[in-house]
């Protein structure tokens, strides 16, 4: 058939990429997702699997793993005594001492947005019993999927890199509010090839994937990855979306505001505009705020009443009362709402 003078361009232009890079938070997937859904569910849960699985080889071994991240956690006040003791020993301790030790302290890494590599591990174990209990799905931008597709039906090769474990991310695409996108994924990575703001993280995944960097385009919010990602040679878009950090004024890379901008981005054109108005709507549908009996939507509701519940889960473990998201946001306690906003930055 006759191609058009810009699907011409498109096309050539796409040719001399044949892989996508892309993160997931920020980038796939809306930050607040893991802020309202993923995130209270593993404060909520966590000390409860944790006692379950106690005598489970794979979670044992994450909850040994953790002596490194307790050493260096010197801000942690709680007694130490015990949970070196759960950590270093725990078939010698009965499970509902030692989780309740361990839990605790998990729920404090969770509040204090550690990158952790054995919370995540334990993180991913526990959102797998969330997703296959259908508890949670995986929520994506409305336009990540179809491009998935099409990229996919083009011949590229699609990986994900987040912090989040491997396990994490392919019970998101499994399980995602579009169906199982799996099949559409040639891998993933995480924090065990390498630190994502370490250029030779991304040397890794080069060598990994066997391709060579100026024919990757990695995908990210976060513009001390995508300093990375360029250093190591590949091409390097950033994501703009409700809720991300800012970029620096002198921010010199390209940046997009959905996925169905990506290839025009990349062929030096000027995107389609995608209007602050259709953002919003977007989050509401994501989120599925519920209704009143009148039918009614009430997102706000249903956002605070999340926060709360996060705010509830720490507070229940610790045994102190630590003030609500909506106390937090009149005052006093504006400190612990900073950081529960901050929460899953990759």
């Amino acid at each position: 058939r006759e191609v058009r003078g810009w699907e011409k361009g498109r096309r050539k232009r796409m040719e001399g990429i044949t892989t996508i890079l892309t993160d997931i938070e920020g980038t796939t997937t809306p930050i607040s997702f893991v802020r309202k859904n993923l995130f209270p569910y593993a404060a909520k849960k966590i000390t409860e699997f944790v006692q379950s699985n106690w005598d489970v080889p794979e979670v044992i071994q994450d909850i040994e793993d953790l002596k490194e991240t307790i050493e260096a956690e010197v801000l942690y006040m709680h007694d130490k005594t015990m949970l070196m003791r759960a950590v270093t020993e725990p078939k010698n301790i009965p499970a509902e001492q030692g989780a309740k030790a361990v839990g605790h302290f998990l729920e404090w890494l969770i509040k204090k947005d550690r990158k952790a590599k054995p919370l995540k591990s334990l993180q991913g174990k526990l959102w797998k019993e969330g997703y296959e209990q259908l508890d949670i799905h995986g929520h994506l931008f409305r336009e990540v999927a179809p491009c998935l597709r099409e990229w996919n039906a083009m011949g590229k090769n699609l990986y994900i890199y987040s912090s989040g474990s491997v396990q994490a991310q392919q019970l998101m695409f499994r399980y995602s509010i579009e169906g199982n996108l799996c099949p559409l994924l040639s891998g993933y990575f995480d924090l065990n090839i390498g630190d994502k703001r370490d250029p030779s993280s991304y040397m890794r995944i080069l060598a990994a994937i066997d391709e060579e960097p100026h024919h990757v385009c990695f995908l990210t919010d976060i513009y001390e990855e995508a300093v990375a990602a360029h250093e190591a040679g590949m091409k390097v878009l950033i994501s703009v979306r409700k809720g991300n950090a800012p970029l620096p004024s002198d921010c010199p890379f390209p940046i997009f505001r959905s996925f169905a901008q990506v290839e025009d981005v990349l062929a030096g054109r000027e995107p389609a505009d995608v209007h602050e108005e259709e953002e919003e709507e977007e989050e509401e549908e994501l989120f599925g705020a519920p209704t009143s009996s009148s039918g009614a939507t009430q997102p706000k509701k249903a956002a605070q009443n999340d926060e709360d519940k996060f705010f509830a889960a720490l507070n229940r473990s610790s045994g102190t009362t630590a003030p609500s998201a909506s106390t937090a946001k009149q005052g006093g306690g504006a400190d612990l709402m900073a950081e529960f906003d901050a929460l899953m930055r990759d």
